[in-house]
């Protein structure tokens, strides 16, 4: 499971971080261990769900877009 911070700019000018978590999925058999990335998902530190628009972002609950910085 991965977790990248993504700098972000609001439309206020204030600076947002973006959190985009990538899941793995377990794919061990008997032969040995392996895993496949999941799904991704985007969201703001208080848990608001982030959608990818274009090369920005837009929050969900408000519509407001983010660009990164």
């Amino acid at each position: 499971m991965g977790m990248e911070r993504i700098r972000t700019r609001g439309a206020d000018g204030r600076i947002v971080v973006v959190i985009r978590h990538r899941s793995q999925i377990d794919t061990s058999d008997l032969d040995g261990s392996s895993c496949i990335e999941g799904a991704t998902r985007h969201f703001l530190g208080d848990g608001s769900t982030v959608n990818v628009k274009g090369d920005g972002f837009e929050v969900v609950a408000t519509g407001e877009r983010l660009r990164r910085i």
